[in-house]
């Protein structure tokens, strides 16, 4: 009795080889999300465009009103300024919005999309 076509040594070498082809494709197009210890995902405008650290904590103090809204959310949600960048410009920030579950993160968006704005970069992101 012949060997099943699919048992060829060929065929399963293909068969592999096509299947590392799709996953590189796959990560390089970003659609399966690669985390890196230390490696910053957020994106932001680039740092010498960024407001001051000051500026983002004036931001907050001026906008009390939503930063409560969103701390109000949950116990895991939390609003401070954050320093993306090194080197001269590591004094540059953007006002990051930090939650860690699902709902809090819908929560955060429809706070943000509803208020008039911070005036300063936000990054909302997973913590």
């Amino acid at each position: 009795m012949p060997a099943h076509p699919l048992a060829r040594p060929q065929v399963l070498l293909g068969l592999g080889l096509a299947a590392a082809v799709l996953l590189v494709l796959v990560l390089a197009r970003g659609l399966v999300p690669l985390s890196v210890p230390g490696m910053r995902t957020t994106a932001h405008p680039p740092c010498d465009q960024l407001p001051s650290d000051a500026a983002v904590e004036r931001a907050i103090h001026t906008h009390r009103d939503t930063v409560r809204r969103l701390i109000a959310i949950g116990a895991d949600v939390s609003v401070r300024a954050d320093q993306p960048c090194d080197g001269a410009e590591r004094d540059r920030a953007v006002l990051r919005i930090g939650y860690r579950y699902d709902g809090s993160g819908s929560a955060v968006r429809d706070v943000i999309t509803r208020a008039d704005g911070f005036g300063v970069p936000v990054v909302i992101e997973r913590d």
